[in-house]
């Protein structure tokens, strides 16, 4: 994955090449979901084996990776719109506004039919991210981190005084639960491991472990559904420092990305929020994970040679 992402970042215009990437992923995926959907059930959805319930994932293997590629694509789409909007597209930029339109148009119906709460919640925070940093507080981007640490004490204290989390988890179609995910955390959490260095890269979920929790729970897990604990559990304290290590840094990139490129520091502090707020309900700081792509694709430091090509071009 590594090397793949060197391979975009090491581009001469390296945004350009994280658009191109998108874009041509998602005209292919998008539209294809829906067409397996739609026409070819026998490949774009599956069943509950005991309700017999249909569950949609297009192009993926499951209702929550096509989530995850809504996500990912709609984000994408979204920022590509406001950024043409901002510039006051020209005449030739009509047909990608069309495009970009035609293809929220597809990936809405898209999000519908996967009924993914968790990519759907990042989503509207995502959008509500985009829609706050074009307002005139972009022009000091140093207090951001202040409005957001004031907007979250704000919300804990609405949600103690309203329940409002328990009001969203309804409108969602969610229980306070998460679907069942608070007991099973509860269950990880107390399972004997080494603190300090976990039960060893991608290990957990293997012999024993894996039987024991496969025996209480009939639909398999294989990941903890929280992207915290799964770091926690594999690698211990030392990988989620680790981790953290790297939020941090990459937060620090986002910030200083405005200052040379407004519009794509909007796009990773925004893609940086829905990942940290993803990772809360399902495991994706991880292996080939769409949203584990993006998270080290933005978290890498390729600024220096891009600010250079960016003066040179001016």
């Amino acid at each position: 994955m590594l090397v793949m992402i060197l391979v975009v970042l090491t581009e001469t215009d390296p945004v350009e090449a994280i658009k191109t990437m998108v874009r041509r992923c998602a005209y292919v995926l998008v539209p294809l979901s829906v067409v397996f959907i739609k026409y070819y059930p026998a490949l774009g959805r599956s069943y509950s084996r005991w309700t017999g319930e249909a569950y949609y994932m297009g192009v993926t293997t499951h209702k929550n990776y096509l989530g995850a590629l809504c996500l990912v694509c709609g984000i994408f789409f979204l920022w590509s719109l406001l950024t043409l909007w901002r510039k006051k597209s020209t005449s030739v930029d009509k047909k990608e506004v069309f495009i970009n339109v035609l293809f929220l148009f597809m990936i809405s119906w898209l999000f519908i039919k996967a009924d993914s709460a968790t990519s759907l919640l990042c989503f509207i925070v995502g959008i509500c991210i985009l829609i706050w940093t074009g307002l005139p507080i972009k022009k000091n981007v140093k207090v951001f981190s202040s409005y957001v640490l004031f907007l979250g004490l704000v919300f804990l204290i609405l949600n103690f005084s309203f329940e409002i989390m328990q009001a969203l988890a309804s409108s969602l179609g969610r229980d306070m639960t998460l679907t069942g995910r608070v007991d099973f955390w509860k269950e990880l959490i107390a399972m004997d491991i080494n603190p300090l260095l976990g039960t060893g890269y991608e290990s957990f979920w293997l012999g024993e472990r894996a039987e024991e929790f496969w025996g209480i729970y009939y639909w398999h897990p294989n990941q903890a559904h929280n992207g915290y604990l799964e770091t926690y559990l594999n690698l211990g304290w030392i990988g989620l420092f680790l981790l953290i290590g790297i939020i941090i840094s990459a937060s620090r990139k986002s910030s200083r990305t405005f200052m040379f490129d407004y519009d794509y520091g909007k796009f990773q502090m925004a893609f940086l929020a829905i990942v940290l707020l993803y990772n809360v309900t399902e495991a994706a700081f991880h292996g080939l994970h769409l949203m584990h792509f993006f998270f080290l694709l933005i978290a890498m430091d390729f600024f220096g040679a891009y600010r250079n090509f960016r003066f040179k071009d001016q």
